[in-house]
């Protein structure tokens, strides 16, 4: 089966549409065209994701658990504030039920700042604090300017430019 992960913006041109259609209406879908998949399993992986960018490493880090790969998956997520957290029980009880996923979370604009046990600030901003090793097999999925500043502060560690896999929406 197929899920579909689709953040509702009010002035956006498709998904008020979609969120309306009720429940079992039939659409016509093309794609997905994109290469953006874990094909090299000798190395620890890290996946950045801003938003609804989770979509795709949610749906990896399931495959790769259920598959009992042995590997650390790093997951560096941010959004904007704790209700923007998408999948967070699924994500946090995978990561309890294996300690090979490692979370660490960012909320740009807490709602309440006193009361976040994560990090504050955009997903950029926390690579070089837990980004550490530069033979990590990165991936990154987000909007256009933070898919941008993350490679630029991978690069910084030492990562190639063009070994970074990523997938761009927006």
């Amino acid at each position: 089966y197929t899920e579909y992960c689709i953040k509702i913006v009010p002035s956006g041109a498709l998904s008020p549409r979609l969120s309306a259609m009720p429940t079992g209406a039939k659409v016509d879908l093309i794609g997905p065209y994109g290469k953006f998949v874990v094909s090299d399993l000798e190395h620890d992986l890290l996946f950045i994701a801003a938003g609804t960018g989770i979509a795709p490493f949610r749906a990896m880090i399931k495959q790769l658990l259920h598959d009992g790969i042995k590997k650390k998956i790093h997951l560096l997520y941010g959004f904007h504030a704790e209700e923007d957290y998408m999948f967070k029980t699924e994500i946090e009880a995978l990561a309890n039920q294996h300690p090979n996923l490692i979370l660490h979370i960012t909320a740009s604009a807490p709602k309440n700042p006193a009361e976040w046990k994560h990090d504050t600030g955009r997903v950029t901003s926390i690579v070089p604090k837990y980004v550490k090793d530069k033979n990590l097999k990165a991936f990154i999925c987000g909007p256009p300017l933070m898919v941008k500043d993350t490679v630029a502060e991978l690069v910084k560690i030492g990562y190639n430019e063009k070994e970074i896999h990523l997938d761009v929406w927006g």
